[in-house]
């Protein structure tokens, strides 16, 4: 049982590192410069202008990543919950077919996401 949900922890952590390599491409630094970039050109931005944008445009990217890693931290915290939860309810053998029901679910979302 133990090893189920040690099995099922790791599924999950490696969902979410999946989602997240991809924007983890570029730093928050060469993100914001790239916004700043694309600001420059369709807004025509002054000089004096261009720091400030992307002073602004490098603190909005920080929170967004912030914010981002706080929801995954929660949603791990919810299918972890959720697993237990059925680990009481489920027999044994309902927790095996559970678990490889999600592993297949895990899979065809990590396919979409390539």
């Amino acid at each position: 049982m133990k090893t189920m949900f040690v099995i099922l922890a790791i599924g999950l952590t490696g969902m979410v590192n999946a989602q997240t390599e991809k924007s983890d491409k570029l730093t928050t630094e060469q993100k914001a410069d790239k916004l700043t970039e694309r600001m420059k050109k369709s807004l025509n931005l002054t000089d004096a202008q261009i720091p400030k944008v992307k002073e602004a445009n490098l603190k909005m990217i920080q929170q967004k990543d912030q914010l981002k890693a706080e929801v995954n931290q929660r949603k791990q915290s919810i299918q972890e919950n959720h697993k237990s939860e059925l680990t009481t309810v489920l027999t044994p053998e309902q927790m095996k077919k559970a678990t490889r029901m999600i592993a297949k679910k895990e899979k065809r979302m990590r396919k979409r996401q390539k």
